[in-house]
């Protein structure tokens, strides 16, 4: 029998949780278990709206960030920016995937807080290992100032990163994106998303944040209760992705009436 939670405790789980929105023709989609093929409108499986944006102002009445996928521009789209920017203006921090393959694609002045004519709303990317061309990308000489502002997602299918072209094993991805400078990574198992199973790569993200103490890892895949973020949070996760139990009913977060402050441009 699980015991009940206080509130001070449940508002201390909640400010760990980051809230996920994967973005797919313009919809907000569920996604299940990294196949994309099935991924369909979340307004069709849950009583909520399918609209990024609209979900994105319900989540910034409780939260203070927000993890976007972009999945048309991961599979080589161009990047939705004038969705992001509108979610970025509800007052969240953003955090988006678009894909990244280059680093010099972070060379774009909306990704600048200093150009707020051209982008009122500076965004932070996220570097997945999924997409990534070459792990030899966070050797360059420039890529400490160009990853001054990133993520790195550790991206994995049951257990195993996603890559087809090399054999590097998680440690070394690791290494890699601290030699550019990153110092926020997200453990994220695809094959758990949506699965409402439990958090796969638990106990990968407590060896990491062991092994690697001045990088703040976030998990990400099968969340379903508050039980599961405090699981998260005693393995050293700094905080956790979740899409499923948000939308589901797995975790109960009220919004209360005011917003939290904005965050400055």
């Amino acid at each position: 029998m699980t015991r009940p939670r206080s509130a001070s405790s449940a508002d201390r789980l909640l400010d760990a949780v980051i809230p996920v929105l994967d973005i797919l023709q313009g919809q907000a989609v569920h996604a299940v278990r990294g196949d994309r093929t099935r991924y369909r409108p979340i307004g069709e499986t849950y009583p909520v709206s399918s609209d990024p944006v609209a979900l994105a102002a319900q989540f910034a009445r409780r939260f203070s960030r927000l993890y976007l996928a972009d999945l048309d521009a991961i599979a080589g789209a161009p990047p939705d920016w004038k969705t992001y920017h509108a979610i970025r203006s509800t007052g969240l921090e953003c955090w988006v995937d678009w894909g990244i393959r280059r680093l010099l694609q972070l060379e774009n002045p909306c990704l600048s807080p200093v150009s707020p004519q051209q982008c009122p709303s500076p965004i932070r990317p996220v570097i997945g290992l999924e997409t990534i061309a070459d792990p030899q990308e966070f050797t360059s000489a420039s890529a400490r100032t160009l990853c001054h502002n990133t993520l790195f997602s550790i991206d994995l299918k049951h257990g195993t990163p996603m890559r087809s072209d090399d054999e590097l094993p998680t440690v070394e991805w690791v290494n890699l994106a601290r030699a550019a400078g990153i110092r926020q990574m997200i453990v994220l198992d695809l094959a758990a998303v949506g699965s409402s199973e439990g958090p796969a790569a638990l106990q990968l993200c407590r060896d990491l944040s062991s092994h690697f103490p001045d990088v703040d890892f976030f998990l990400g895949g099968g969340i379903r209760d508050l039980g599961d973020v405090a699981s998260a949070l005693d393995a050293g996760c700094r905080g956790v992705l979740i899409a499923t139990a948000l939308h589901g009913g797995g975790i109960d977060w009220k919004p209360s009436q005011q917003a939290p402050p904005r965050l400055r441009p």
